[in-house]
């Protein structure tokens, strides 16, 4: 089992901050991207499309 790692309230609050941008804010952002990708045709070879997605998977 994992061993419990204790966080202080400065860290705690700056990744909860984290967390939230990302789940809003940067969610909205990388789908952009994607669907700007797709505008621009054949998938297989569109690097901007492929960055997007690698993005989304972080």
């Amino acid at each position: 089992m994992a061993e419990m790692q204790h966080l202080s309230p400065e860290a705690h609050a700056r990744l909860a901050a984290e967390l939230k941008d990302l789940t809003t804010r940067g969610r909205i952002d990388i789908a952009d991207k994607i669907e700007q990708a797709r505008l621009l045709g054949d998938l297989s070879e569109n690097g901007d499309y492929h960055a997007a997605k690698e993005e989304q998977g972080k």
